[in-house]
């Protein structure tokens, strides 16, 4: 799992889990029929329109 930080030293502000995970997960490529699926995403996520962004 990343975490985000901005230097070495903020990982130490971040725990351990006290319970490990042993979740497993597929993942599988991407595909064309996912465009549309994915600018959705995008959108809901920047709080756009659908139709604000525009593909290349």
């Amino acid at each position: 799992r990343l975490i985000p930080v901005d230097s070495g030293n903020d990982l130490f502000v971040y725990k351990a889990p006290e319970v490990p995970t042993s979740k497993i997960y597929t993942i599988r490529p991407y595909l064309p029929s996912d465009e549309h699926a994915v600018y959705t995403v995008c959108n809901k996520v920047n709080d756009f329109n659908e139709t604000t962004v525009i593909a290349d």
